[in-house]
């Protein structure tokens, strides 16, 4: 939704954000009709939308065509262009996950590309990501939609907003490496390769599923 991916201002001071979703829904189609005049309210401002020329950025083909470009802090290939959905992040094909904006993260060296091992203790399934994006200070929970596939082992897709809300994995440990940074261009392959290592490292998957038995039911 876009409610996730922009504001709208109806004038200078009245903002619609994703708390007015139906509102910014509304308003947000008007803007759109008039071709997001930059002069005119509403206007919309863009933060998880790729934008060239204060315009949203349009997939020009394939499955997704016609579809806003979706983007990510954390950048999958810096070398393609602003307009390229391969710029970013894909949730659907590589594995990433959020960092809490707070300094219990911070302070000890949390940020992007940071190596991710998450544990689903009801299945034992081990998947690495990166750290792709920051969120509120109080959350950890977010992750792409192919990290909840991986750690699920399902293969089907989310196609609704109510089946992604729907698509949880209900208890997952995750570790969060801060001294274990995975470079761009980010791959599958790269990350779970540079992930397992990283977790060698620190100690490998029995020492995660040790922390991992205190807070939660012997695995």
């Amino acid at each position: 939704t876009i409610c996730n991916g922009a504001n709208v201002y109806l004038n200078p001071t009245a903002k619609l954000d994703y708390k007015k979703c139906a509102q910014l829904i509304a308003a947000f189609r008007v803007a759109k009709a008039g071709g997001f005049a930059p002069d005119k309210f509403p206007k919309v401002s863009f933060y998880a939308v790729a934008t060239s020329a204060g315009r949203p950025c349009i997939v020009p083909s394939g499955e997704f065509k016609g579809y806003f470009v979706s983007t990510t802090s954390l950048l999958a290939d810096p070398a393609k262009g602003v307009c390229d959905p391969g710029r970013y992040l894909d949730s659907l094909s590589i594995p990433f996950t959020i960092y809490p904006g707070s300094s219990a993260f911070t302070s000890r060296g949390v940020g992007k590309g940071t190596v991710v091992v998450s544990l689903n203790p009801e299945n034992g399934v081990v998947e690495y990501a990166v750290v792709g994006d920051r969120g509120p200070a109080w959350g950890l929970a977010e992750g792409s939609v192919f990290l909840a596939k991986s750690l699920r082992k399902v293969d089907a897709t989310p196609r609704t907003r109510k089946e992604t809300y729907a698509f949880v994995v209900p208890k997952v440990h995750t570790l969060m490496l801060p001294g274990e940074k995975i470079a761009a261009p980010y791959t599958l392959e790269k990350i779970r390769t540079e992930g397992a290592a990283a977790l060698k490292r620190w100690g490998g998957t029995e020492r995660l599923k040790d922390c991992a038995a205190e807070l939660g039911p012997k695995i």
